[in-house]
């Protein structure tokens, strides 16, 4: 029998093009004609490129040798922050709900919706305007690379204390406006029982899109106060869960769903936690709460006063035109902490401030068995019921996954907008014209790469907190300071806002990744 170093290199290339990229790595170390033929090879090399910077080929017909020299380009592109072009967009004078996804700034202002395909170096980019949708929009949600477009309608009715509240999604054609060919049912309904003290209102209401699940995550008062969940496959038109039925965790404050058969809350009760839940595909079905990460322990003055997190969207398929987009596993979550204490010292206001960065492949290893799986359901009032399983069986403690999955570190500024995040990149700003661009991505330059940070000078927790999760930042000096940045696949945006008005001007700086 032929060894494998022993055949043409020909078939070599195509036996090992089989292998994903830590298989071909091995394969690199094992002799140096190995070594050769991956090093040599294109398509190889492009294929452990791809991985190392959390990305996936599209499926395009460009020639590996083309795909792997863009693939590097854009790596200094975005390493360097070398803008090639500045395109100024002006989005009108009103914005109460937007969205960016796969290229595509969509923005309205409650009754019309603006679609801005972002210029590229090869596409000028177009605008799509409908003046009325024919319902009041209180939030949307979209996917272009699905054509979809998920609005959540505002009846604009007062208050009532007697009355529950009806409710409607409806899942739409961004091209047409029309019910989308691939939903069943549209639009999706649902009540909001009256409360005693804070009626049948809806203070807070965040859709958001993933493939084939739409789910809207709804709380009442100013504060986060009977929170509630619902998730739709809104292709087959039905309800999968409702956590009115089963009730959620006390202390939940945020909800993000993490793909289309997993979602994350986060929980203010005692130090702090994210709980991972994976979800059946089924109607009325109950989650199953895979695992609970533990944050840092508090010292006993300190409590949890918010507790957000933001991550890049999803999306089903790559953008129009790309050679190749982001892995959803890859994906950067942002948590965004802040602590509170009722005896500040040192004369500062009792407010602490911290972001942690961490990847979506932590919590899907969890969610595929490292973490152990138990059943939890809850009364009425948000307690566990402790005669089924227990618990506290599925909790990971602090040091036993964050030190290494994590980055900690105080906040750098207050995002104003959403979509400072996509793929394994964040964009901070400074409160100059200088920004910062931090890539928690393959990194070739390890002396740029941060190792560690500690909060010792901090005394919200009861030791310091060492973070070791590997980031690259980069810097660039702008012309103007702007209001909020946003980021996706090859784009800064920066936008201009004017008081007078609602939101003035999209000012959009294009195209990082055409910078090649």
């Amino acid at each position: 029998m032929s060894h494998l170093i022993d055949l043409p290199e020909e078939l070599r290339i195509q036996i090992l093009s089989n292998l994903d990229y830590r298989s071909l790595l091995r394969c690199a170390s094992v002799c140096t004609s190995l070594y050769h033929t991956l090093k040599q090879s294109s398509s190889l090399q492009y294929t452990i490129e791809l991985a190392l910077n959390g990305m996936q080929d599209a499926g395009t017909d460009i020639p590996y040798a083309e795909l792997l020299s863009r693939l590097r380009s854009r790596r200094t592109a975005w390493t360097q922050l070398d803008c090639k072009d500045l395109t100024v967009i002006p989005i009108g004078n009103e914005c109460q709900a937007y969205e960016l996804v796969g290229g595509a700034f969509a923005k309205s202002s409650g009754q019309d919706l603006k679609v801005m395909w972002l210029p590229t170096a090869t596409n000028e980019g177009h605008t799509l305007y409908r003046l009325s949708v024919g319902i009041p929009i209180r939030d949307f949600a979209i996917d272009p690379t699905l054509d979809v477009v998920a609005i959540l309608e505002d009846d604009n009715l007062p208050m009532s204390f007697t009355q529950a509240r009806h409710v409607r999604i409806h899942i739409r054609s961004i091209s047409t406006n029309h019910t989308h060919p691939l939903a069943r049912q549209s639009p999706l309904c649902f009540d909001v029982p009256a409360h005693s003290e804070y009626g049948n209102a809806l203070f807070t209401a965040v859709i958001q899109l993933a493939e084939d699940l739409v789910s809207l995550y709804t709380s009442k008062g100013h504060t986060v106060f009977m929170p509630r969940v619902l998730i739709w496959n809104w292709k087959k038109g039905v309800l999968i869960y409702d956590s009115d039925i089963t009730g959620l965790p006390s202390g939940t404050y945020d909800f993000t769903l993490l793909n289309r058969s997993s979602f994350l809350l986060t929980s203010t009760k005692n130090h702090g936690s994210l709980q991972l839940f994976s979800l059946l595909d089924s109607p009325a079905s109950s989650p199953e709460l895979v695992t609970t990460l533990s944050l840092p322990t508090l010292n006993p003055t300190y409590r949890i006063h918010s507790f957000g997190i933001h991550s890049g969207p999803i999306h089903s398929n790559p953008p129009p035109n790309a050679p190749f987009t982001s892995v959803d596993a890859e994906r950067l979550h942002v948590v965004n902490i802040t602590y509170w204490t009722a005896t500040p010292m040192h004369g500062d206001q009792g407010l602490f401030a911290f972001s942690m960065y961490v990847h979506n492949r932590v919590f899907l290893a969890y969610l595929e068995g490292r973490g152990r799986t138990c059943t939890v359901r809850y009364d009425s009032i948000g307690e566990t019921d402790d005669s089924r399983d227990n618990p506290d069986d599925s909790v990971v403690e602090w040091d036993a996954w964050g030190p290494q999955n994590t980055l900690f570190m105080p906040s750098r500024s207050p995002p104003h907008w959403l979509r400072y995040v996509h793929g394994q990149r964040v964009i901070c700003s400074t409160g100059t014209p200088v920004i910062d661009v931090l890539d928690f991505g393959y990194s070739p330059t390890k002396s740029t790469v941060q190792l560690c940070v500690s909060t010792t000078s901090f005394p919200v927790f009861v030791a310091d907190v060492v973070t070791r999760l590997p980031c690259h930042t980069s810097q660039r000096e702008l012309d103007d300071e702007f209001y909020a940045y946003m980021i996706d696949e090859d784009r800064i945006i920066g936008l201009v806002v004017s008081f007078l008005f609602c939101f003035g001007v999209l000012s959009l700086c294009v195209n990082v990744a055409d910078m090649i």
